[in-house]
């Protein structure tokens, strides 16, 4: 079969029509900022996204290091991503006055999560569950904990008990003035956060 400029147009269409019907991030891509994507998939609103994962290659032990070794450690963690089939998207942090850069894991397991950690000497991870509910009034959510690496094992991980279970996701207007301690998208400057702690 000749491969005319008009055959060509016909099959790049079918593919884009194709891709249109089964990607989520083509569908919503045009339409919603980043910030919203990542909102959403907070507020446990995108159907496909059963589980995250929050966690930064850089700073190990949340100690500082040298900007060229978080260079690398950033890269080195987003291609372990993609070699193990995982998406991500890039987010940006500040917790401790120590900014860095993260990924928000789509659909991981805890085991990857934890096998993460320690590949680049991460004190713990922000794990998020879809709830499904109970009752037909309550629409499905997320459940978001602080999960520490158990260390005195070659694997395994628990709750900080400092901590607490949350389905809350703060928003960018509840924390323009926050200077530390937040989450942030990177491309609009936007702020989010997980209550985890209690205030003191």
């Amino acid at each position: 079969m000749k491969l005319t400029a008009q055959r060509l147009r016909s099959l790049i269409e079918e593919v884009v029509k194709e891709n249109k019907n089964n990607s989520m991030l083509l569908v919503e891509g045009s339409k919603k900022s980043k910030y919203m994507k990542i909102i959403e998939i907070l507020e446990g609103k995108i159907e496909a996204v059963n589980s995250i994962g929050i966690m930064s290659g850089q700073n190990p032990m949340v100690r500082p290091v040298r900007d060229f070794e978080n260079r690398d450690r950033k890269a080195m963690l987003e291609k372990k991503l993609k070699e193990s089939g995982l998406s991500y998207i890039r987010i940006g942090a500040v917790f401790g006055n120590l900014p860095e850069q993260s990924v928000l894991i789509l659909d991981p397991t805890q085991l990857q999560m934890d096998k993460l950690c320690r590949d680049f000497q991460q004190w713990g991870f922000v794990w998020g569950e879809k709830a499904h509910p109970y009752t037909e009034e309550q629409q499905p959510h997320m459940v978001f904990s602080m999960q520490v690496i158990d260390y005195e094992n070659d694997m395994g991980w628990y709750r900080d008990p400092d901590s607490k279970t949350t389905a809350i996701v703060i928003k960018h207007d509840q924390m323009k003035g926050q200077k530390t301690d937040f989450s942030m998208d990177p491309t609009s400057g936007k702020k989010f956060g997980l209550p985890l702690y209690e205030e003191e």
